[in-house]
């Protein structure tokens, strides 16, 4: 059994979800590439392993990190996660039809973005726009 506490409070929330981004990764690659059947119920232990990783962390950093707003940002976090269990078999049959492992690729290529936004955004690369107040002024 994974204890997800113990790995966050010695790697961190951002290091943890990085890490569940980049075991991810691994699993899809490994659904990809996998030529016996053994070697492909592993890669979706792989795959398993980075999800439990990965969600916990990302609920909590959109918790610590939303300055306002924090029920509308939860609720965007949860509208996105349903949409993407409503897209993500709608696009697995219709890729499947095209190549057997395009969905996985498909799924490993969105990892890795979302690995490289994270890099940028929880290094504090990305800027976030400060907010202005609007100014009546004469025209």
């Amino acid at each position: 059994m994974l204890k997800i506490g113990p790995l966050t409070r010695k790697l961190g929330e951002e290091g943890v979800l990085k890490s569940g981004l980049m075991v991810s990764l691994a699993g899809f690659l490994g659904l990809a590439l996998a030529p016996l059947k053994w070697l492909a119920i592993l890669s979706v232990l792989v795959f398993s392993t980075g999800n439990v990783l990965l969600q916990p962390n990302v609920t909590s950093l959109i918790s610590k990190q939303t300055r306002s707003g924090q029920g509308t940002a939860m609720g965007l976090n949860n509208s996105f996660q349903s949409l993407g269990r409503g897209i993500g078999p709608l696009w697995a049959g219709f890729a499947y039809d095209i190549r057997p492992t395009l969905s996985f690729w498909t799924g490993a290529l969105i990892q890795l973005i979302a690995f490289i936004s994270s890099l940028r955004v929880l290094n504090g690369e990305a800027s976030v726009p400060e907010t202005v107040e609007a100014r009546n002024s004469p025209i």
